[in-house]
């Protein structure tokens, strides 16, 4: 029987509703400052995505370290159908990826 990894929504947008976007999990640690950073980024933005903490969990350790070529938090994997998936380690460089595509101003 294969286990599945405990995932959960960004806490506040969830409350709020928000847009849930597809594809994107967010790897981060309870005690990152960047990590944190990353999470008010998403809150701000009303934007849910599936966040996993891979520092209990051999199996995210594992997919971070292999699959995304280091144990880095906060990282951000994106997967869209037809593009090749990215993971994103630098917060700076994630929080330009969130504004970039789900900024309101960016959406109208």
């Amino acid at each position: 029987m294969v286990k599945t990894p405990k995932q959960r929504l960004s806490r506040h947008s969830t409350q709020r509703g928000g847009t849930f976007a597809q594809g994107i999990t967010l790897f981060m640690t309870a005690g990152c400052p960047y990590c944190l950073k990353v999470s008010r980024i998403l809150d701000k933005l009303n934007v849910r995505i599936s966040i996993v903490n891979p520092e209990r969990d051999y199996s995210l350790r594992h997919k971070l370290t292999v699959k995304g070529g280091r144990y880095q938090v906060p990282c951000l994997h994106v997967e869209k159908e037809g593009d090749k998936p990215v993971w994103m380690y630098e917060s700076r460089d994630i929080i330009r990826y969130l504004n970039s595509q789900f900024s309101r101003s960016n959406n109208r």
